[in-house]
């Protein structure tokens, strides 16, 4: 296990591109007096390694294992209750830390997460894979997802978390896990523990840019990838006249899709912005729509392994 450096908090960052990324996200994270864990996969180990203990964080070195994997062993290998993960593609906010530590003050809270705010200086097709991908839980528009009203401390009630920047009661969170092989997938595993009695909020406070630049995550086939994994795990267990129907509709999706995204960017951006991420919002979307498909059809197959 790693030991407890900070208040009752361990945070995991899954590193995803490595090098300078993985650096500018740990220096983020120092003043937070927090222990921190870097799981690594397909890095180098002595370059990670290295990042890691310049900051005085411990690595978790798992090759070849997937993102919600890794996730999951992250969990496991914490020994603080409430453990955060995020992606080093992701920059905390000030008071982040401690943004986490009050949303978990309530024993009702199961997991947590908080706005991610979309960087204006990445290139177009990053700008649009990040608000495919976290548009909803951007600063402006978080609130619209609230399923109860807003608590005293802020906290905004919510059904569902993001696939970055989120934290977890850990006995919960290992309750739930014990009946998935897969890892940590952050909707079904929000789901379990709703359905265990816990609460899933999101903290004003547990703020985050996306800012450096992921290019595997923004490639179509990875998009693809991604959406099998969804549609392959919503069809699992369905009979086929289901999947058939799933499958059907995934055909709207390109269009029901890129109209969310691009209408979520018309609410916080320039109009000008649109024509230049309108693009790539497009091909993204039909990517992850195709994938849904197929998925729906086909399964999960290999995807799941390859989310690296």
């Amino acid at each position: 296990m790693i030991a407890a450096a900070g208040a009752g908090l361990t945070v995991a960052v899954v590193s995803l591109v490595g090098g300078r990324t993985l650096a500018a996200c740990l220096n983020s994270l120092l003043s937070g007096g927090v222990a921190i864990l870097v799981v690594g996969s397909g890095q180098s180990v002595a370059a990670t390694r290295a990042i890691a203990d310049r900051h005085g964080a411990r690595l978790l070195s798992v090759p070849g294992a997937s993102v919600p994997v890794r996730r999951r062993l992250a969990i496991e290998a914490a020994s603080t209750e409430i453990v955060a993960l995020l992606e080093d593609t992701t920059l905390p906010c000030p008071g982040w830390c401690d943004a986490i530590r009050t949303a978990f003050a309530d024993a009702r809270v199961g997991g947590a997460g908080g706005p991610i705010q979309v960087s204006t200086s990445l290139p177009d097709r990053l700008q649009a894979l990040g608000w495919s991908e976290y548009g909803a839980f951007h600063p402006r528009l978080y609130t619209r997802l609230a399923v109860a009203p807003t608590r005293p401390d802020g906290t905004v009630p919510v059904a569902t978390l993001p696939g970055n920047n989120l934290a977890f009661r850990r006995s919960a969170a290992l309750t739930v896990l014990d009946r998935c092989d897969d890892g940590l997938i952050e909707g079904a595993t929000g789901q379990a523990l709703r359905s265990l009695g816990f609460d899933l909020v999101l903290h004003p406070g547990m703020a985050v840019t996306y800012a450096p630049s992921d290019w595997r995550g923004g490639g179509l086939a990875t998009r693809f990838a991604h959406g099998r994994i969804f549609g392959g795990g919503r069809a699992s267990g369905c009979r086929w006249n289901t999947r058939l129907w799933l499958a059907a509709r995934a055909l709207v999706l390109p269009l029901v899709l890129s109209w969310r995204t691009l209408m979520r960017i018309r609410r916080v951006l320039s109009p000008r912005a649109l024509p230049r991420l309108a693009l790539w919002v497009g091909a993204l979307e039909t990517a992850w729509a195709l994938g849904e498909g197929f998925g729906s059809l086909a399964g999960r197959g290999g995807s799941l392994a390859r989310w690296s």
